[in-house]
Order: C-alpha cells, then sequence, then structure tokens
C-alpha cells in the first residue's frame, strides 16, 4: 500500500495544528489558574499586630477589648479569655476574643442587598472583590469599601485591643453601625443619619496598597 505524499502532508500539519492548538489551550488554562491565585492573594490575607516581644505576647489571658475608631471610647470584656459579642443583625455575629496574645475578629459583612462583601474568621480575611469597590490592608489593618465606594469596615490591630468601625447590613433596610464621632464612640441602628466614615489607607489600593 502506498502512501500519497500529499495526503501525508496534510496529516503532518493536521497533526502540527492540532498540537499547536492543545499546547495554547494548556497555557491558556495555566495563565487563568494564575490569574485566579493572584486574585486570590490580592483579596485575602491575614492580620496580625506583629509584636511579639510585646505585654500582649506575653499576657495570653488579656480581656478582649474594642476600642471604636480611635476615640479612646473602650469596650472591654470582664473576664478575660470571654469573647466581646455583637449582634450584627441579619444573623450575622462580630467577634472578638482573645487568643494566643493577640485580638481575633470574625465576622460576615454584607450589603444592603444581602449579598456578602467580606468574611474574618480569627483574622483571616477574604474580600468578594464583585462586592466591593476597592479594599486596602496592611499586616495589621483592613479597610473594605462597598459597590457604592462607602468605608462599610476599618480595623487595626494595636497592642491589646481592636480599633474598628463598620456598617453591618441585615439585607433589607437595617443594621448595626459602630462608628466614632469625634471623640465618642457610637454604636447604634444603621440609618441616614450615620456619617461616612474616613478612610485609613489611601486609594486607589493598585496605587497605594498598604
Amino acid at each position: 500500500m502506498s502512501w500519497n505524499p500529499g495526503l501525508i502532508t496534510f496529516i503532518g500539519a493536521v497533526i502540527i495544528v492540532v498540537g499547536g492548538l492543545l499546547t495554547g489551550w494548556g497555557q491558556y488554562l495555566q495563565y487563568q489558574q494564575r490569574q485566579a491565585a493572584e486574585e486570590l492573594k490580592r483579596n485575602a490575607g491575614k492580620l496580625s499586630n506583629g509584636e511579639k516581644g510585646s505585654s500582649a505576647r506575653q499576657n495570653k489571658k488579656m480581656p478582649s477589648k474594642l476600642e471604636i475608631g480611635n476615640s479612646t471610647s473602650i469596650l472591654r470584656q470582664a473576664q478575660p479569655g470571654h469573647p466581646l459579642l455583637f449582634n450584627t443583625s441579619g444573623g450575622n455575629v462580630l467577634k472578638i476574643e482573645s487568643e494566643d496574645g493577640e485580638m481575633k475578629v470574625s465576622t460576615t459583612l454584607r450589603d444592603s442587598d444581602g449579598s456578602v462583601v467580606a468574611e474574618l474568621i480569627n483574622n483571616e480575611w477574604q474580600v468578594n472583590h464583585n462586592g466591593s469597590f476597592d479594599r486596602n490592608y496592611t499586616k495589621d489593618a483592613l479597610e473594605v469599601r462597598d459597590k457604592s465606594g462607602d468605608v462599610v469596615l476599618q480595623l487595626k490591630l494595636v497592642e491589646d485591643r481592636v480599633q474598628l468601625q463598620g456598617k453591618f447590613y441585615d439585607g433589607r433596610e437595617g443594621g448595626l453601625a459602630i462608628y466614632q464621632r469625634g471623640s465618642s464612640g457610637v454604636i447604634g441602628p444603621l440609618g441616614p443619619d450615620v456619617p461616612r466614615i474616613g478612610p485609613l489607607l489611601m486609594y486607589p489600593s493598585a496605587l497605594h496598597l498598604g
């Protein structure tokens, strides 16, 4: 049986084209995986105050403490080892507790439609980039802006407490606001009289990360 030289050339060309397509597809999938990994890295992390030699690290049973912004209005759990718990409406809870000489924050942040904007579990955070306008962070601070550009979460770990402001929507028309007004701290219903929270970090984060 003899093969037509033209047919052999054609088959060879087809094999080369198919091989090139498969190689290109594989490279595209790898690129997509790298992009997804980079996107996750940009929108997830872990907070730590980094004070390994401080009294906060040495005192493992320090009380859980929340300072509203930098107002010096501080809420303190009287019993060391017990968390501060806030019902932020819509079945969500803000929990602040002392663990391993550091304050740990856990909560789920939703927008006014009920969609998850960000989540923290023991200082490990993740922001939904489709549900937020921007976010910025450092090793000990996290700030999230919702789709309208409003700061809805701002927290910073300091040696013995968490400085925090936030707007915790319940997915309907209300929720809980924790914010600083002048030198005072306020915890109350979320409504039109709640002022905008001034940014702690610079934006856009793509140009001013950290």
